[in-house]
């Protein structure tokens, strides 16, 4: 569910960054921009801003808006989340309570989903002679 929202984050910062790119690269083809002198290019052209070719400033004009609109998608949390998980699944790993003498099994965790999974259990039944039984 968490990665979804963030694919969806990243598809809308890339919709926008299109949309702002070709909407500067129509702005820089105007005959209106070709003249305006308070830009400070007096002779129309830089990496960026180019009034004679336009399509060259709307790709450079993407990438600015890339960097501008980065701050949209929260990446220090979804690290954060990233990194309680992995801290969880370490934890059950190393629990010593949850170790089966039996079978001489320690715990281990295979995910580091495995707690958002272990909230999903509802009801664990057992019956005389221990055997557990989930539904």
């Amino acid at each position: 569910r968490l990665n979804t929202f963030i694919l969806c984050i990243f598809v809308f910062q890339a919709l926008l960054c299109i949309a702002g790119a070709i909407g500067a690269s129509i702005w820089i083809a105007l005959d209106t921009t070709k003249a305006a002198w308070y830009l400070g290019f007096p002779e129309g052209e830089s990496t960026t801003f180019n009034v004679n070719n336009p399509s060259s400033s709307g790709f450079f004009s993407f990438f600015s808006y890339l960097i501008l609109l980065s701050l949209l998608i929260p990446i220090s949390l979804y690290v954060s989340v990233e990194f309680v998980k992995v801290f969880i699944m370490v934890q059950i790993s190393a629990d010593r309570e949850m170790y089966v003498e039996e079978d001489d099994m320690p715990s281990r965790a295979r995910t580091s989903g495995l707690c958002e999974e272990l909230g999903q259990v509802s009801y664990i039944f057992s019956d005389k002679t221990g055997t557990l039984t989930q539904k």
